[in-house]
């Protein structure tokens, strides 16, 4: 499922998303563009930058882990069809969300290790 959010995700909110999904973990993300020159999406040349940045909300011990920010950064030439494009800017993204996933995991087994280390 997907929820989307604009402005600020208070704890507020994460707990009335722990009680509509059964979910044990909640993966918050956002992403953040800027191009340059600026506004200059489709222009000749121009550079993406694209940074995620992510949370992992715990519904059972209402605990919030951050995760650490991560850019992706790809220089587009004018040369190329839109399909290019619009499948070069799809992969992008991609690897930067698939980044941010394997920073979550980590994030995660960390925590479930020192939980673990503390119970001896």
């Amino acid at each position: 499922a997907g929820e989307s959010f604009s402005g600020m995700v208070t704890r507020d909110q994460l707990r009335k998303l722990a009680e509509q999904y059964p979910e044990d973990v909640i993966f918050i993300f956002r992403r953040d563009l800027r191009t340059e020159p600026e506004n200059t999406l489709l222009s000749a040349e121009h550079s993406v930058h694209i940074s995620y940045q992510g949370l992992l909300y715990l519904t059972r011990q209402k605990k919030l882990l951050a995760l650490r920010d991560n850019e992706k950064v790809q220089r587009f030439g004018g040369k190329g069809s839109k399909e290019q494009r619009e499948e070069s800017w799809r992969n992008l993204d991609h690897s930067g969300l698939k980044a941010l996933a394997k920073e979550a995991r980590k994030v995660l087994l960390s925590y479930k290790f020192e939980k673990r280390q503390s119970a001896y």
